[in-house]
């Protein structure tokens, strides 16, 4: 997860700075930017399942599905 936004981080400027240069405004980067962002959006409501976090969990009282309580 952190690959992802540091490459994201890195390619973001230097991809605003083409669009700015090539076509001398800051709306289609901004557009860019904005399409870019509603994907991510997509692609968080619709790839990932739509598992509801308990209360428990939560308030940190829980284990998470699928993990192991190590003994005390």
């Amino acid at each position: 997860m952190n690959f992802g936004g540091y490459i994201g981080g890195a390619l973001a400027p230097m991809t605003t700075g083409f669009i700015v240069q090539a076509t001398g405004d800051f709306v289609p980067a901004l557009i860019v930017g904005a399409g870019i962002g509603l994907a991510s959006a997509a692609a968080y409501i619709f790839i990932l399942p739509g598992r509801p976090i308990s209360a428990e969990q939560a308030t940190g009282g829980g284990v998470p599905a699928g993990a192991t309580q190590i003994p005390a």
